[in-house]
């Protein structure tokens, strides 16, 4: 009998390619201020293209989970429709270590 999928069954399901993480890693050092690190969404997109030929599945860039698990506070910016002024961006800031 089928049921419905669970939440953590979907995240199950979603296989991003270590590629993608190690397009992240180096713009994430390459943008790192000692704080945070801005990084666009074209320069990630240009990458998965290079490397696929097509942008192949967007869910790959949902990638905040994985970051937050490693110690970073991900937040993920895009314009409204009617907005020029910036581009879609994922911003990574240090979280705070307990002391």
């Amino acid at each position: 009998m089928t049921k419905p999928i669970t939440p953590e069954e979907v995240k199950k399901t979603v296989a991003i390619p270590s590629f993608v993480f190690e397009e992240f890693n180096r713009l994430i050092a390459e943008n790192f201020d000692g704080q945070r690190a801005r990084v666009l969404q074209a320069d990630v997109l240009r990458e998965i293209v290079n490397r696929t030929g097509n942008i192949a599945d967007i869910k790959w860039l949902n990638v905040e989970r994985f970051y937050e698990a490693a110690g970073w506070k991900v937040e993920y910016n895009k314009p409204d429709y009617n907005d020029t002024y910036f581009m879609a961006n994922f911003v990574f800031t240090a979280k705070q270590s307990a002391r």
